[in-house]
């Protein structure tokens, strides 16, 4: 391992928390990739999935979304479109914006124990500094940043480079037609939500997925980002399923499942079964992994007696 000093906590007002945080600012909108998931099984249809839970004075639409794409990317279908014009709310998953302030994700990411160079061997540590020292990252700076953070940053560096942007995601494009709308949003969860499940890795499985990051980069011929698009274009479930399984960290096996997966579907769950007991119609837009598979939102709810049908 190499050499190491003391770890050091941010503190307002010193001269290097503001070059810190405008470096770390500039990466921070490719966050949310990683915070999408894909899962599922069923038969393909031509357009992004759409589900229907209604009772007799209630309409929600259930939306799987994607967080980043290609801008003019073509999703919002006809009944897509008229789904949403038709609601009277959105609701998103969190306020993804907020990222890009960097209140919570300093409060996850930044190491108050072992730096960086203490936890990596020499070589993936000088991986890590040719990934992100061109992005603008002091080693210094790096070092202070915990694994799984790092690992977002890094996965996330082939996506951008290839175009797919946050502001171009399904869930954006909402936002902003909901606002010129007038119609209230709502998010089932805080941004500090979305992130605590990284930050509750064991430190073992931490460095695991940073590892796994690194090792993607070996194989670019494997980025499934593009074929993500694709799939979720045509809503085809089945294929989704299988990048889900077949990654080490966020599949049922993985460490990242059960907090990213598991725990925030049930909590939804219940935030949307409260949203049926009142009335109207409400439009809620989630990444798509949530909406399918065995431990999805649809099955919870399901399970509740509240049968959504794929609409």
């Amino acid at each position: 391992m190499g050499g190491a000093g003391p770890a050091l906590r941010p503190c307002r007002g010193t001269r290097g928390a503001r070059p810190l945080k405008s470096r770390l600012q500039r990466l921070l909108p490719a966050l949310a990739l990683l915070l999408l998931a894909a899962a599922g099984a069923g038969a393909a249809r031509a357009e992004p999935a759409l589900w229907r839970l209604r009772d007799a004075d209630s309409t929600i639409y259930l939306f799987g979304t994607i967080h980043l794409l290609q801008p003019g990317t073509p999703w919002q279908t006809p009944k897509i479109r008229d789904a949403f014009a038709g609601a009277d709310e959105l609701w998103l998953e969190a306020d993804v914006g907020l990222l890009s302030t960097l209140g919570p994700t300093l409060r996850y990411g930044l190491s108050f124990g072992e730096p960086l160079d203490r936890l990596l061997t020499p070589a993936d540590l000088a991986r890590v500094h040719d990934l992100l020292v061109p992005a603008g990252l002091s080693p210094g700076a790096i070092n202070r940043l915990r694994p799984w953070l790092i690992a977002i940053m890094i996965s996330t560096l082939p996506s951008v480079a290839a175009g797919f942007d946050m502001a171009a995601g399904a869930d954006m494009v909402l936002e902003g037609e909901a606002r010129a709308r007038k119609i209230p949003i709502h998010r089932l969860e805080s941004v500090s939500d979305q992130l605590r499940p990284f930050a509750e890795l064991a430190p073992a499985d931490e460095i695991a997925v940073l590892r796994d990051a690194l090792d993607a980069l070996d194989h670019p011929e494997q980025d499934d980002t593009a074929a993500l698009a694709g799939y979720w274009l045509a809503g085809d479930e089945a294929a989704l399923a299988g990048l889900l399984v077949a990654d080490p960290q966020m599949g049922e096996q993985g460490p990242l499942y059960q907090g990213l997966i598991v725990d925030r579907n049930a909590a939804w769950t219940r935030r949307i079964e409260e949203r049926l007991a009142g009335s109207g119609i409400s439009f809620i837009a989630v990444g798509a992994g949530h909406l399918v598979g065995p431990d999805s939102v649809i099955e919870m709810l399901a399970a509740r007696g509240l049968n959504a049908e794929r609409f």
